[in-house]
């Protein structure tokens, strides 16, 4: 039996989505797992197929989203920053494709007024414990 936070997210999420005029992303066994690090706002994606709504979920304290494997991804997160009576926004994003069962850090923040966004692949056989994703490139949709 659900309980009724969890109806009230997904209604909440539905909503969200119905608004937007985005997809909910159908949920695959083998979509990979993206951690988000810095970056806020409500994330997006888009495929050749389209665009679409991510749901979100805490992953090792991470806030954290599934996508699909084998295709060209953009993601994208609107994100606004408030301090010293300014209010600044932006929307970065990167492209890349991802790859089954792999893991994957994303980072975005504003910095001397320039918003950025960068990614790396955990791997654990390097002593850092990431890599440099060579799949990323510029945003394509």
């Amino acid at each position: 039996m659900k309980t009724s936070s969890t109806l009230l997210a997904g209604a909440a999420l539905a909503l969200l989505s119905a608004c937007s005029g985005l997809q909910l992303h159908p949920s695959s066994p083998s979509d990979v797992t993206v951690h988000f690090v810095g970056i806020g706002g409500h994330t997006q994606f888009c495929t050749a197929d389209g665009r679409y709504a991510t749901e979100e979920f805490k992953d090792n304290g991470y806030r954290s989203i599934k996508l699909p494997v084998g295709k060209l991804i953009t993601l994208w997160s609107s994100m606004s920053f408030a301090g010293y009576n300014v209010t600044s926004s932006c929307a970065p994003a990167l492209a890349f494709i991802p790859v089954e069962g792999k893991q994957y850090v994303v980072n975005a923040d504003l910095v001397n007024d320039k918003c950025f966004i960068e990614m790396v692949r955990e791997d654990a056989s390097v002593e850092s414990g990431v890599v440099f994703d060579t799949s990323v490139q510029k945003p394509s949709c």
